[in-house]
């Protein structure tokens, strides 16, 4: 009545589906990350973030254990509990190339976690979302 025309038109064609020829980049391998390391003997982990990929993050923590270094969480927790970490296990949260934002989220995932070896809390969230973080 109005002379509008209605055209349907599919959002996924045969060509989109067939023709993803280009493999994903695996997440440990992507740069700018939150992750987990775990405790092998405990509940504990190790949440961080880093600019660069996993793997690499993960060779300085390595060195910091088998060096000692107590200003490192994952080495203070593996020295004073005489815990082996479970390197195995470790794995990216989530993937966030901006630093403000992987800061945040970084702080979220500690708060959210029941037990961490982290040293600190990562940023100050405000008070006021720890209801929403913390819904027990």
């Amino acid at each position: 009545n109005l002379g509008v025309i209605s055209v349907f038109k599919s959002r996924n064609t045969l060509r989109q589906t067939l023709m993803n020829v280009k493999s994903r980049t695996p997440k440990e391998c992507k740069r700018g990350a939150v992750y987990e390391i775990p405790c092998a003997d405990c509940d504990s982990v190790y949440i961080g973030e880093t600019g660069r990929s996993l793997k690499d993050r993960i060779k300085e923590h390595k060195y910091a254990v088998n060096r000692g270094d107590m200003k490192n969480g994952v080495a203070t927790h593996a020295w004073y509990s005489q815990h082996q970490v479970d390197w195995s296990s470790a794995k990216v949260r989530t993937v966030e190339p901006f630093l403000w934002k992987r800061k945040v989220l970084e702080a979220i995932h500690i708060q959210r976690e029941a037990s961490t070896s982290n040293l600190d809390c990562g940023l100050q969230l405000n008070p006021i979302w720890t209801p929403i973080l913390n819904p027990k």
